[in-house]
């Protein structure tokens, strides 16, 4: 059976013929009203499946895409966006439902796409990627195609479009996409005079344009992509917003009952929440629950995914949602699923395993989404550094043009884009940033109305409330209290006088941007603070004095006033400082330099201490030289070295040049492998790198020394004392006292054994390989080599009284840092 009229029907036919719909509840009443209007008028119909006798269902219409008992999308019910309506009322027959997916990972849902100017390579790459995301190719200019594809503004397919009034766009578009996962604006990219084209390309720039945004800004609070709110009172930079309460065209939640877990909100907001509740009661027609009653509540507010009130309503199938959801819905004025953004679906209760040891900045992103980021890596178990220092481990940033991912590159520190962020909150894992969406980055602000489109995924949010004794685990966080910022609170340079309380209250919210996994010594979590100065080195504090781009500056700026930090303890009112955050307000204080009033001697000593166990646990991080790889019995690829390139390393082919060598599983005996334990560098095996991939961090080369289970060499005891026994000169490292310095080594076959790279061996041994025997001198200190079959060339010495040695000495002496003379004697 065929449902709706096919491209072959005559026009007899009605145009949703056999369609029996029902509208998913991510839908406004309006857009219900609206699509129900034109369907009923082509010849659908409309079902209850909840109604006894209400028919089966062919289409479910919706915004976003949902779990469903039968998910095959070849059987009905077919899941659609409203778009297949309108787009068949347009073409007069309807498509295939499957190019019309709410799903996500569907970049191109809806589109129809032509390229007839394009060379055939290009058209191939541009159709696979349609299929495989979900649009459609047409070989020419039809009635359905809905995006014309083109690289100049000339031509008949151009003249038919623009007439059209069709999109037309560059093949880039595509490209982009394909690389972010995500389908972008067209703007960018679209005729007449693509943007892209003479996109900015300097520091210069990318100033203006941000200077630019600044002078844009108003004082109502402007949502990003109608997705991301502050859930109150928020401030960026120098302009405060607020979330306007205006009375919406509909009771878009008529019939949900909410209701809210106690302890979602601090104290202090307590007057907002019942103020936003009210407002969703008396607006937009939701009733307010006492209590959880599982016949009644539809909309559960919880305070994070470890509480039994969570897991409760998860089990019963109900809507889940955080406190953010509530004012989003209030400035939406919409019905949205909470997993439409990652904000609207409660937090879990702890960090990432793993990320207490990420120290993140952020460049580029503004206002709401740079807040937005900055909760989020909180969230995570990151910490948060308002600027570039040698301690930063991860720089997000929206484009190459910046002056902050310049010095980030300079400084070997790994640069992403914010999907990395969100796609770790998401799936909550560490993700190695070597994924070529984390390291995309398009021109002007692309990645900035970007941020927030990442959802989560029902399968994912499962493992919470599913099976709780299973959960995924997490860190602890400190206490984070999402405080409201007053109105009167201003930057240390306004001069104005902050009151005790609001100054307790700043300190309060500061706290948010410290994590020391340490829960049980909170004193030192907040001592931890001060080492955020300490760890930028002269160099660092130089730049930062010296004049910066404006941009950066006013990130920072940003940074400081949202975040109220160290600010407070700064100001000159003599306002007593409250207990419970004296630690934190003195070791602000003792964290700046001032001429008249030097720190004290203990302070000192105790900063120092603290960077050097910040410096230690940071050390599998942070190299002091960045990693030269060289690989031995493993052939490299591509991949691997792309991958190599984004942590900060490099392929050498030479072992002088190498940090650390690379082996499969176990101890070889390769001249590479040989001359590495002499010379005492890194050799780790293949899990060293599959590891540090997967991490996005150099791991500790000392847990990846391969064994030598068949002969019992300690490979780990070899490379220390070859260590001990060397010193660097140079590029290449000479011997200071290795085990066989002093000694001249001749090989009686020695085109042979230099092919098998016997000289290199001798040489980082501290050897010194000789090309004439004389047998009339011979001294104590040279070592005549041979292979145990070639007799013919080192039994005549026999008589002269020349002792000669199996080559292999020098193989087993490499193994061992040391020359055992009559264990290997021939003769």
């Amino acid at each position: 059976m065929s449902f709706g009229r096919q491209p072959s029907d005559s026009t007899q036919v009605a145009l949703f013929n056999n369609v029996k719909y029902t509208f998913h509840e991510t839908l406004s009443l309006r857009k219900r009203q609206e699509l129900e209007h034109l369907l009923n008028r082509h010849g659908a119909e409309k079902v209850d499946p909840d109604q006894e006798g209400g028919g089966q269902v062919t289409h479910i219409i919706t915004t976003r895409d949902f779990e469903r008992d039968s998910p095959k999308s070849k059987d009905p019910p077919f899941v659609v966006t409203p778009f297949w309506v309108k787009r068949a009322i347009l073409n007069g027959f309807v498509h295939d439902p499957i190019f019309y997916s709410p799903k996500a990972e569907m970049i191109f849902s809806g589109m129809v796409v032509t390229a007839p100017t394009l060379p055939d390579s290009d058209k191939i790459a541009i159709c696979a990627g349609l299929q495989q995301f979900g649009g459609q190719y047409r070989d020419s200019l039809t009635k359905d195609t809905t995006h014309l594809v083109a690289i100049s503004e000339y031509g008949r397919s151009y003249e038919r479009a623009a007439a059209r009034q069709m999109p037309i766009i560059l093949p880039h578009y595509f490209d982009a996409c394909l690389k972010a996962r995500r389908r972008i604006r067209l703007d960018m990219y679209s005729f007449p005079n693509p943007p892209l084209l003479c996109a900015p390309t300097t520091v210069d720039r990318e100033r203006k344009e941000d200077e630019a945004d600044k002078k844009d800004k108003t004082k109502v609070y402007s949502p990003l992509q109608d997705l991301i709110y502050p859930p109150y009172a928020s401030r960026f930079g120098d302009e405060e917003y607020q979330i306007e309460m205006k009375t919406p065209d509909e009771r878009f939640l008529q019939g949900d009952c909410i209701y809210v877990e106690p302890g979602v909100v601090h104290p202090s907001e307590e007057d907002a929440l019942k103020s936003w509740l009210e407002y969703l009661q008396n607006e937009a027609g939701a009733t307010i629950a006492n209590e959880y009653d599982k016949d009644r509540v539809t909309i559960v507010i919880a305070l994070n995914r470890s509480t039994p009130t969570y897991i409760q309503a998860s089990q019963d199938g109900k809507i889940v949602a955080s406190k953010w959801w509530l004012t989003n819905t209030i400035s939406r004025r919409a019905r949205e699923l909470p997993m439409t953004t990652l904000i609207d679906y409660p937090w879990p209760e702890g960090g990432i395993p793993g990320s207490e040891s990420y120290v993140v900045s952020i460049s580029g992103y503004k206002g709401t989404a740079r807040d937005y980021l900055r909760r989020i890596l909180l969230h995570c178990g990151m910490t948060f550094a308002p600027s570039l220092s040698k301690g930063t481990t991860v720089l997000i940033c929206s484009s190459v043009n910046q002056e902050k991912y310049m010095r980030a590159k300079e400084m070997n520190i790994v640069t992403v884009n914010h999907i990395w962020l969100e796609e770790c909150f998401s799936q909550w894992r560490l993700l190695p940033p070597t994924d070529t969406r984390f390291f995309h980055f398009p021109a002007r602000d692309i990645l900035r109305s970007l941020v927030g489109k990442t959802s989560h995924e029902a399968q994912r949010l499962e493992r919470w409330w599913k099976d709780p004794a299973n959960k995924p685990e997490e860190i602890p966080l400190p206490t984070i209290a999402w405080t409201l910022i007053p109105k009167d609170l201003k930057s240390e340079s306004s001069g104005k006088y902050i009151s005790q309380r609001k100054a307790a209250e700043a300190a309060a919210t500061s706290l948010q941007d410290v994590y020391v996994p340490d829960m049980n010594a909170y004193q030192n979590e907040k001592r931890s603070k001060r080492t955020q100065n300490l760890q930028s080195t002269p160099e660092d504090i130089d730049e930062r004095s010296s004049k910066k781009q404006k941009s950066d500056s006013e990130e920072e700026a940003s940074d400081v006033q949202s975040q109220v930090k160290s600010e407070s303890s700064k100001r000159k009112s003599k306002s007593p400082t409250p207990p419970a955050l004296e630690s934190s307000s003195s070791s602000n204080r003792s964290s700046q330099v001032e001429k008249k009033s030097p720190p004290a001697r203990s302070n000192r000593k105790a900063k120092e201490k603290v960077v050097d166990a910040l410096k230690a646990t940071s050390a599998a991080i942070n190299f002091t030289e960045k990693p030269k790889i060289l690989f031995t019995a493993i052939k490299s690829t591509k991949e691997m070295e792309v991958k190599l390139k984004r942590l900060g390393g490099t392929c050498v082919n030479s072992v002088d040049k190498a940090t650390h060598l690379v082996v499969k599983d176990r101890v070889l005996r390769t001249p590479k492998f040989l001359c590495a334990v002499n010379l005492g560098i890194n050799i780790v095996t293949l899990d060293w790198l599959t590891d540090s991939f997967e991490t996005g961090q150099w791991q500790d080369p000392t847990k990846y020394i391969p064994k030598d289970e068949k002969n019992k060499h300690n490979l780990e005891a070899s490379l220390k004392l070859a260590r001990e026994m060397r010193e660097t000169e140079g590029s290449r490292r000479h011997a200071a006292n290795s085990w066989l310095t002093g000694f001249d080594v001749h090989f009686l076959q020695s085109d042979e054994a230099k092919n098998k790279g016997m000289y290199d061996i001798v040489t980082t041994a501290g050897g010194k390989v000789t090309q004439r025997l004389n047998t009339s001198g011979i001294s104590d200190s040279l070592l005549v080599l041979s292979f145990p079959e070639k007799k013919e060339r080192w039994e005549g010495l026999k008589d002269n009284g020349i002792p000669v040695y199996d080559t292999d000495m020098i193989v087993v002496g490499s193994l061992n840092q040391c020359l055992d003379l009559e264990k290997y004697r021939l003769i």
